[in-house]
């Protein structure tokens, strides 16, 4: 399976998992999470989301990496509306809970990706903590979004949550280079 999805074969990894139903074997959160893997890498998300809503048939609970590729798909193929609904509903419904190191994973690749929109959208549907404002303040500086990344460190200041060095030294670097004037925030 793993080397069928490798390499791309999609169709010839799900015909081994079909398989190995055939034969009674039961496949294991491990098999789910390479076709899982597999289907987002090539773009078959729809694939993708069959095969996350057949695990409790087989017995099993998704895993946080399982939902966090599946995330990962949606945004890359840009059905943002449908990852967040997946965030919002799905993963309740599955038992996931997405940790803090999860979601800011997720937040600090679409930031690095200058998806920085979309990383805004995700945000506000989790609970937010000083690592993931952190985050998502630098990524919004390092995208050139000044307005959004004030927005989001006046909401963590009267959290009272506080930026931490990186974000810190990051703000002090922009207001000493002259791309942020004393103004901001």
């Amino acid at each position: 399976m793993h080397g069928y999805c490798l390499h791309g074969d999609i169709n010839e990894a799900l015909y081994v998992l079909n398989t190995m139903r055939r034969k009674g074997l039961s496949p294991n959160t491990r098999c789910y999470n390479i076709l899982i893997y597999g289907c987002c890498k090539n773009l078959k998300v729809d694939e993708a989301i069959d095969l996350f809503q057949d695990m409790p048939f087989e017995g099993l609970t998704p895993t946080i990496e399982i939902c966090s590729r599946i995330l990962q798909g949606l945004f890359h193929v840009g059905r943002h509306f449908e990852a967040q609904k997946f965030f919002k509903e799905m993963l309740p419904n599955h038992g996931v809970k997405l940790d803090t190191e999860t979601c800011n994973t997720l937040l600090h690749d679409l930031c690095r990706k200058r998806n920085v929109v979309e990383a805004l959208s995700l945000f506000h549907i989790m609970e937010g903590d000083d690592v993931i404002y952190n985050t998502l303040i630098r990524g919004c500086l390092q995208n050139k979004k000044y307005k959004e990344g004030c927005v989001l460190l006046d909401e963590m200041h009267a959290r009272g949550i506080s930026a931490d060095n990186s974000t810190t030294s990051m703000l002090m670097d922009l207001r000493i280079n002259f791309v942020l004037n004393s103004s901001f925030c």
